[in-house]
């Protein structure tokens, strides 16, 4: 919601304070757990999570994503969710290799980079912020760990097991439209199937 909000100027309520708690939650452990040693959470199962009990910023009402499940394969899809609502929802399985390299890529990884087995570094979260074109060298920038990793469109293609649209109606304006002036409502109800 953060980055879909400074599409449109707008700063969402969320705190960097708050995360801890609602990781907690949505895992089924109690706030003081020492979270580093949680084994993760199951992407799935926080956007359930949240769309039973929304994200708790200390406002009257928590904040609740609409959430659509799309076609990891389908890289137009993909991109189009970026383009039309901001960002995408991924959840990527990592490889070793994946560590030593400033651009993920699958192609001309060196044997010293390590494991390059999808999944050898285990799986991640991340959001998919946007591309510079569509066939498998271009880029897709993703925002992870507090700042920006890019990767060729044939690494996410080999990475990526989940990929999720949010719809964030709180960043709608009193019109119903989004930061780029379309109609979100109709919009994303006419290409994607928004889950619960």
């Amino acid at each position: 919601m953060r980055a879909v909000g400074a599409l449109g100027q707008a700063t969402p309520p969320i705190t960097y304070a708050t995360i801890p708690a609602f990781y907690a939650a949505s895992i089924g452990v109690p706030n003081d757990t020492n979270l580093a040693a949680t084994p993760g959470a199951v992407l799935l199962d926080v956007l359930n999570y949240q769309r039973r009990h929304g994200f708790d910023v200390g406002e009257q009402v928590a904040l609740v994503a609409d959430v659509a499940a799309g076609d990891p394969g389908n890289r137009a899809q993909l991109a189009n969710t970026m383009y039309q609502l901001g960002a995408g929802y991924w959840g990527v399985e990592l490889s070793v290799s994946d560590q030593n390299m400033s651009v993920w890529d699958t192609e001309n990884v060196p044997a010293s980079a390590g494991d390059p087995t999808p999944g050898s570094w285990g799986g991640h979260c991340l959001v998919a912020w946007d591309y510079d074109g569509l066939i498998d060298s271009d880029i897709v920038r993703l925002a992870t760990w507090g700042g920006w990793q890019l990767a060729t469109w044939r690494w996410v293609q080999a990475r990526l097991v989940e990929a999720y649209a949010l719809r964030w109606p709180q960043l709608r304006s009193p019109t119903g439209f989004a930061w780029n002036g379309m109609d979100l409502a109709k919009l994303t109800d006419d290409n994607y199937g928004w889950i619960g």
